[in-house]
């Protein structure tokens, strides 16, 4: 594992995601800056494709509810 694919999942593991979220999935992820892969997801069927588009949809509204200086103190972080 890289240097960025440790920080990457210390970073996602401190924000309470489940390391088996990122982990060992046959898609990989690749850094835009480095090309290094950092991450691996696994595909999802269409049948649960909703669920997860929900579960997205869900975060996104915590998060833009997130104070503004707050959500660029967490992106400076990551």
């Amino acid at each position: 594992m890289t240097d960025l694919a440790q920080e990457t999942a210390s970073l996602l593991t401190a924000m309470g995601v489940a390391p088996d979220r990122f982990t060992g999935g046959s898609l990989v992820v690749r850094s835009p800056i480095t090309g290094g892969v950092i991450a691996g997801v696994r595909e999802t069927s269409v049948e649960t494709a909703g669920g997860v588009i929900g579960a997205a949809h869900q975060a996104f509204q915590s998060w833009r509810s997130t104070p503004a200086p707050k959500r660029g103190e967490l992106i400076r972080l990551f």
